[in-house]
């Protein structure tokens, strides 16, 4: 047998001595017999052969496969067949044939191993796993009888807890009893038997030697069979007491969670109230905004086309005199661009002759009064330009508004008229006889100097004047 670094054989050290101190692989009995630990030879398993390391030399795969084989062959012979469970013990791995001591439970398919035990062997069995888990030592059962095929075989079994795992798992080990100490005691049970046949017969009350060894070590048998099933019903009464305590907790933590749910729930109710309170509300307020949105879209729509019908340029302001708002117009006199509004006015670079205008635009919004200007523009066009303070609906100042008027037309005519007006006085100036203009209503209006002088007036006509 090979056992690896962290294996070794506990209870079973005096059954077999290893080769050598430094090595953990041990030999054959001294007289012939496998040892303690060996089970019944069982059949063969494949195994997939490795692959062969590059740049292995020639011989190697095979001196692999040689000793892989070798410990195969070793640990069928001489290992005993048994079972790796976890900590929740279910079997993780099945080492050997089990067949004489679990087999599959009936219903539902369940790898525990408990409900895969034997008949015999499930309170023996049980109650060394918790004792192996709880001292973590091996802890090993002899001559439990376990049921098999209508015969009741005593096997002995053993459970190794393994360490240095993060989960805490076990191997447990099954091994039938040796079949000489199972045929002497059977012997022993027929003799015994006849023997007390034979006592009855003859009357005799005295019991022979040998039925009272068998009826001793059946009451052995019977108390530990006792003692199993006391450690197994008081394993189940912590349980049950365990679990009840859970049940308990738990049924407090449900009806104070009971308790918040209704509470939620009543808090919920009240959130529902307002809620349906708020929309009510919302949809009150909706159909407010829908009608002000219809009312400042009409808005829009009549002020887009006012600023396209007045054909005036127009410019509105804010307090930091800003670009709010302006018509088309206005962008070739302010040279101005859609995306200039929230600009302010210092950055626009307009055509007026006008260097103070950001100075008059502060006046106006300063004082709340309108201010007018002739101006010019760079390509000399008189405009009548007019300032007026910007007016919310309740009444407060929040910019300015300016207003070019083109008024070049009335400028020129203006100058012609003043320009026949002189070359008119002109020529009554220059004129010899004495002229006077007269209105209608025949009042004079521009007498000549001439005519101006008494001496010059005759007496009839200054009395019909």
């Amino acid at each position: 047998m090979f056992l690896g670094e962290s294996e070794s054989l506990s209870s079973f050290a005096t059954c077999s001595k290893p080769w050598t101190k430094n090595t953990k692989s041990f030999p054959e009995n001294r007289d012939g017999r496998p040892s303690a630990l060996s089970p019944p030879p069982s059949s063969e398993k494949k195994e997939i052969s490795p692959p062969t390391p590059p740049g292995a030399p020639e011989g190697f795969q095979a001196e692999v496969h040689a000793q892989r084989e070798a410990d195969r062959v070793t640990l069928n012979r001489y290992a005993p067949p048994g079972v790796l469970i976890n900590a929740q013990s279910h079997v993780l791995q099945f080492r050997g044939d089990t067949s004489p001591f679990l087999k599959p439970p009936t219903g539902n398919a369940s790898f525990h191993v408990l409900k895969m035990a034997r008949e015999g062997l499930i309170f023996p069995l049980r109650a060394a796993i918790k004792q192996a888990k709880e001292e973590n030592l091996a802890v090993r059962r002899e001559g439990v009888r376990v049921a098999q095929n209508g015969a009741a075989l005593p096997v002995n079994f053993e459970v190794v807890p393994l360490t240095h795992l993060k989960e805490p798992c076990c191997l447990i080990f099954f091994e039938l009893a040796k079949p000489s100490t199972g045929g002497r005691a059977s012997q022993r049970a027929v003799t015994d038997s006849a023997a007390e046949k034979r006592t009855e017969a003859r009357g005799d009350a005295r019991p022979p030697k040998a039925a009272g060894s068998a009826l001793h070590s059946h009451v052995a048998e019977l108390e530990r069979e006792l003692s199993d099933t006391r450690d197994y019903v008081q394993s189940i009464q912590e349980q049950y007491e365990a679990a009840n305590e859970e049940l308990q907790s738990a049924n407090e933590e449900v009806n104070s969670a009971n308790e918040e749910l209704q509470s939620t729930n009543e808090e919920l109710e009240t959130s529902k109230e307002e809620l349906e309170s708020t929309n009510e509300e919302l949809l009150t307020v909706n159909d407010e905004m829908a009608s002000r949105n219809a009312e400042l879209g009409c808005s829009n729509a009549d002020l887009n086309n006012l600023h396209a019908s007045v054909n005036l340029p127009i410019l509105v302001l804010t307090r930091d005199l800003a670009i709010r708002r302006f018509t088309p117009p206005a962008e070739k006199l302010f040279n101005l661009a859609p995306g200039d509004v929230g600009r302010p006015l210092s950055d626009i670079k307009h055509n007026l002759d006008l260097p103070d205008l950001e100075l008059l635009l502060h006046k106006v919004i300063d004082t709340v009064s309108e201010r007018a200007r002739e101006v010019q523009d760079k390509e000399g066009r008189w405009l009548f330009l007019r300032a007026r303070p910007y007016l919310t609906l309740d009444n407060k100042i929040d910019g300015a508004v300016l207003v070019a008027v083109d008024i070049h037309a009335l400028k020129e005519a203006e100058l012609k008229i003043q320009q026949a007006r002189d070359y008119a006085e002109a020529m009554i100036r220059t004129a010899r006889d004495p002229l006077v203009v007269l209105r209608a209503d025949l009042r004079v209006t521009r007498p000549m100097k001439r005519f101006t002088k008494p001496s010059r007036w005759p007496r009839r006509k200054r009395r019909a004047a």
